[in-house]
């Protein structure tokens, strides 16, 4: 019972689920490694982006601050011409400091933001806080300017009233400059707490203003958006801007806070939350399917970050898992028949350098010095073995060897049975299929030039050959008996 074999070959289960949770585990470390790598990338690009919303933030509460610290100047001007008195030597000091921090100020300004650089980021942010440690340090001295110029408009007062007093009589003279006296500490009392109320309301005006600025940058900076939710944003941002130019008051601000910025707020904090957790799911079945792209050798393809790409990226993984479940399977079988054949001591000799559509293993193995086993297994399971004889050419057998052939398929019968004992060790099971006994009917010539072999398997064959054409019948009949092992 050792003619032609057609049965149907299967991975076991325990072996395919011992396979499939390999390949399982180096796809999860693959996948691990690419969301390490692109968490990082990610990490140091929010970064950067939280580092230059810091240096715009910096630079726009300068131009504030400085626009704000003019205006003061501008009314201290104003009440010394009012005064009709000299500049006091505070006040040229003050609006010297002022103009030299803001010569500082367009400097910081002037430096290249658009780098990526970390460093280069930081030191540009840092340029710009020291700046406005220096301004705020200026801008601490306006009272002091302020009490400089009633000082001196003081100063004045009295020089009038000590030369009108001259003019006048004791006792007028001392009325006269008692009620100047009151009525000076009287107006440097008002001016004082005028300049106060203007600086308080001027200090309450900018808090609110940087405490909505902190809300807006804490809802959308450093946050990535698509370009419909950006386009929001920078709505939302220049209707802020808008605001904080208009030169209002506290109160105004905090309702306009209440009223239109923070209901914005709330809706786009929404909005990128929901892209964020649509980016990172994305993210995750992104780095799994080019893990197992890599893996099966498929170049990826490209899907845009929507809720669509999510069902289609889980779909062509589902695919290239089933994909590689297959190819390990049939690369254990192909191993597992070529390590059993060797054990029985049929020597593998090449496979066809040319196999049909379907055929994943083709192997000619060593059966004697003039026949091999011929095994071919397919992409459907089925397995066939067969027997024949060797030749560099094309061609039928003739009478006397299609019978050295069929004994050489009796011989291989015992063969055959261990054959598939091992193959059952290894976790392949043979289903009965058809098994037709040896008979000359099935004999046949496989040529070796078909095949990937050796030139010293070819020479040996061609010099089989000519022995067998020339050596007595008796001595064929010895050189059909099979190699040991088999």
């Amino acid at each position: 019972m050792s003619g032609p074999k057609d049965s149907r070959i299967s991975l076991e289960e325990r072996r395919r689920r011992e396979l499939e949770r390999k390949r399982r585990e180096e796809l999860e470390r693959k996948r691990r490694e690419e969301e390490r790598r692109r968490l990082m990338e990610e990490a140091r690009k929010k970064r950067v982006r939280d580092l230059k919303d810091s240096i715009n933030s910096s630079s726009r509460g300068l131009e504030v601050a400085l626009n704000s610290g003019r205006e003061q100047i501008q009314g201290l001007k104003e009440k010394i011409d009012e005064f009709g008195i000299a500049p006091t030597q505070e006040y040229r000091k003050f609006t010297g400091d002022v103009e030299a921090v803001a010569q500082e100020i367009v400097a910081a300004r002037s430096r290249d933001r658009n780098t990526e650089n970390e460093q280069t980021l930081k030191d540009i942010l840092a340029d710009f806080q020291k700046v406005a440690d220096r301004f705020r340090v200026v801008m601490d001295g306006v009272p002091r300017v302020a009490k400089s110029i009633s000082a001196a408009y003081t100063e004045k007062l009295t020089s009038e009233i000590a030369d009108l007093s001259k003019q006048l009589a004791e006792e007028e003279r001392q009325r006269r400059e008692k009620e100047q006296q009151e009525k000076i500490r009287n107006a440097a009392e008002e001016e004082q707490k005028r300049q106060e109320k203007l600086h308080e309301a001027r200090k309450a005006a900018e808090a609110e203003i940087a405490r909505m600025e902190e809300s807006f940058r804490k809802t959308v900076c450093g946050r990535v958006a698509t370009s419909q939710i950006q386009d929001e944003i920078d709505a939302l941002e220049n209707v802020l801007h808008a605001a904080e130019k208009g030169n209002h008051n506290a109160e105004y601000l905090r309702s306009f806070a209440a009223i239109s910025l923070e209901p914005r707020l709330k809706e786009l904090n929404r909005k990128l939350t929901d892209y964020e957790n649509l980016r990172e799911e994305y993210g995750a079945l992104s780095d799994e399917y080019l893990a197992i792209c890599r893996e099966a050798g498929v170049p990826p393809k490209t899907f845009p970050v929507t809720r669509s790409s999510l069902t289609f990226l889980k779909a062509e993984i589902d695919v290239i898992h089933q994909t590689l479940a297959k190819r390990d399977a049939e690369r254990y079988i192909s191993a597992a028949i070529n390590e059993v054949m060797a054990e029985m001591g049929y020597r593998l000799i090449g496979g066809l350098k040319a196999r049909p559509d379907g055929i994943v293993k083709s192997g000619l193995y060593r059966f004697n010095e003039e026949a091999a086993v011929s095994v071919t297994y397919d992409s459907n399971g089925d397995m066939c073995m067969e027997l024949g004889a060797l030749d560099t050419e094309d061609r039928d057998p003739d009478p006397a060897e299609s019978e050295r052939l069929r004994q050489d398929m009796e011989s291989f019968c015992s063969g055959y049975r261990k054959i598939r004992e091992k193959l059952a060790e290894k976790g392949l099971v043979l289903n009965r299929g058809s098994e037709l006994p040896p008979d000359a009917e099935y004999a046949q010539v496989f040529n070796i030039s078909d095949y990937e072999c050796a030139r010293e398997d070819i020479q040996e064959v061609e010099n089989a050959r000519r022995i067998v054409r020339t050596a007595p019948a008796s001595a064929q009949q010895q050189m059909h008996l099979p190699q040991e092992g088999s």
